[in-house]
């Protein structure tokens, strides 16, 4: 199992790509579709970030579970991760839940009550796109490191 959490670097950028294709494409791509509304776009986008949320969450339990296996993590990867999680927890249970409220009131054809929510959940998805590509780079190293002792 340890060599599974060798190689977790590839996970990390497949979390990049997943981040990078929903959440700086996607997102803002299926509004300039002129037969696309703003409610069925919410409606749309309520969906995708959803199930994007759940494969966060277990791409995190992997996580964690590296930070449990590996008795000797490095500790700006580990800081890094620690606040990986933070993000993603503030994501699930706090930002998600009211902002499936405000996308309920659009598709409802109503107008959403606030954007402060919307704009957080960016500037954490810009934090968590950076951190994800620093956490991936330590992880290569910590490879590359392993790699050289076992030669």
């Amino acid at each position: 199992m340890k060599k599974i959490y060798d190689h977790s670097f590839v996970l990390t950028f497949i979390w990049v790509g997943f981040l990078l294709a929903i959440s700086f494409m996607e997102a803002p791509l299926k509004f300039q579709a002129p037969s696309v509304t703003t409610a069925i776009g919410v409606d749309i986008g309520k969906i995708v970030f959803g199930a994007l949320n759940k494969v966060e969450i277990f791409f995190s339990l992997f996580f964690a579970l590296q930070i449990v296996r590996i008795k000797k993590l490095d500790s700006k990867l580990f800081l890094g991760l620690l606040v990986l999680f933070i993000i993603i927890i503030i994501q699930s249970f706090y930002l998600l839940p009211i902002l499936d409220a405000y996308a309920e009131i659009v598709i409802n054809g109503g107008k959403s009550p606030s954007n402060t929510e919307h704009i957080i959940y960016v500037v954490l998805e810009i934090s968590k796109l950076f951190l994800l590509l620093y956490i991936g780079y330590k992880q290569i190293i910590l490879f590359k490191k392993k790699i050289k002792n076992h030669s």
